[in-house]
C-alpha cells in the first residue's frame, strides 16, 4: 500500500509540474508569435492578443501537454537518481532536467516532423523561453518532493 501511495504522489507531482510547465510554455510561445506578428506589422487588439494565449493554450494542451508530461516523467526521476549519486542540490539537478526534457522535446520532434512543431521555439531565444518554462516545472517539483520527504519523516 505505501509503494502505490509513493507511486500516486510522484504522479501527481509530475503531473503539477508538467501543467506548470505547459502554462508558461503556452504563454511564452503565444507571446512570441504575437510579437513576431506585431513586428511585421500587424496591429493587434487586447482581445486578439487575449483570444491567441486562450486559443494556443487550448489547442496546445493536448499534444504538447501530453509530452511535456511524458518528458517530466522521464526526466524527475533521472535527476533524483543522479542527485543522489552525485550529491548535487534538489532544486538545481530537477530545475536543470525540466529545462532539458522541454530542449530535448523539441530538438526530436524536429526531425520526426521536420519543421518546428512550437512556432515560439524557433531560434535561440524561442528555445530559451521554452526550455525556461520546463525548468520552472522541474524547480516546482523539486519543491514539492522536498515537502513529501519532509512530512514523511
Amino acid at each position: 500500500m505505501e509503494k502505490l501511495r509513493t507511486f500516486l504522489i510522484f504522479i501527481s507531482q509530475v503531473l503539477i509540474a508538467s501543467l506548470l510547465s505547459f502554462v508558461v510554455a503556452s504563454l511564452m510561445h503565444s507571446q512570441t508569435t504575437i510579437s513576431g506578428l506585431i513586428d511585421v506589422g500587424a496591429k493587434l487588439s487586447l482581445n486578439d492578443k487575449l483570444t491567441t494565449v486562450y486559443y494556443d493554450f487550448i489547442g496546445l494542451l493536448p499534444v504538447y501537454g501530453s509530452i511535456i508530461f511524458a518528458g517530466m516523467l522521464i526526466a524527475m526521476p533521472i535527476a533524483s537518481v543522479i542527485k543522489r549519486k552525485l550529491q548535487i542540490s534538489n532544486r538545481l539537478i530537477h530545475c536543470f532536467a525540466g529545462a532539458m526534457a522541454i530542449v530535448t522535446i523539441l530538438i526530436a520532434m524536429h526531425p520526426i516532423l521536420n519543421v518546428t512543431l512550437i512556432s515560439g521555439a524557433r531560434g535561440t531565444g524561442g528555445m530559451l523561453m521554452q526550455s525556461i518554462a520546463g525548468a520552472i516545472g522541474g524547480l516546482a517539483y523539486a519543491f514539492m518532493h522536498e515537502h513529501n520527504q519532509k512530512t514523511r519523516q
